[in-house]
């Protein structure tokens, strides 16, 4: 006799259980920096330009040398700044009179040793500031600037670069992570330098994928 409080078997499904969607992974492109006083790397900056760029021409890296790499002349240029004041201590300490010098030479000698200062800390920061190396979806731009008289711009486009490579040498660029980029070209300029840049392993990066994209269309 069947039992009436029983249900009735269900029928199994015989479909394959779905798979669970794993997501795909997608790169994402680099996002718009801007370019500050102080900065030494940049992809993708929004707020600059340059002379002579053209239409379609888009920069892609921004690099100057590593702001760490300022503080020898900032150290000696705050001690030279300081110099004077530790001397007039020191004729203090000692008792040493220097009443017997005119007032107005000691004032112009200061001056003069004021001007001499600042005009080294102005030339150290312009060296650093204005020595650029654009790299655009077009071509390299190496900017060198060694002091008020003396500006050489070398460059050369995408397609004539062969070998990109970079080194960094000793732990303070290892700690902060700058080194040497070399970029080495088939023309008539046939090496191209971006000294002590801050992240050189990834403007080499950068740099390849700029190449194999130029190569490929």
């Amino acid at each position: 006799m069947p039992d009436l409080f029983t249900p009735p078997l269900e029928p199994q499904s015989t479909k394959p259980p779905i798979p669970p969607v794993v997501p795909v992974p997608t790169v994402t492109p680099a996002k718009e920096q801007h370019v500050r006083v102080f900065s030494a790397f940049s992809q993708a900056p929004a707020n600059i330009s340059f002379q002579h760029q053209k239409d379609g021409e888009t920069i892609m890296l921004f690099l100057r040398r590593h702001f760490i790499t300022n503080t020898t002349w900032i150290t000696f240029g705050v001690f030279l700044l300081l110099l004077p004041f530790l001397l007039l201590w020191l004729v203090s300490a000692i008792n040493i009179d220097l009443s017997f010098l005119p007032a107005r030479y000691v004032l112009l000698l200061v001056l003069f040793y004021y001007l001499i200062v600042i005009s080294f800390l102005f030339t150290n920061f312009f060296s650093w500031f204005y020595n650029i190396f654009f790299v655009t979806n077009i071509r390299l731009i190496d900017i060198d600037y060694e002091n008020l008289l003396y500006l050489d711009v070398s460059e050369t486009t995408l397609d004539r670069v062969e070998d990109v490579n970079y080194k960094q040498v000793g732990f303070t660029a290892s700690f902060f992570n700058y080194g040497d980029l070399t970029v080495e070209t088939s023309g008539e300029h046939q090496f191209f330098e971006a000294a002590k840049i801050p992240k050189p392993s990834l403007a080499t990066r950068i740099i390849e994928d700029l190449l194999v994209k130029n190569k490929t269309g």
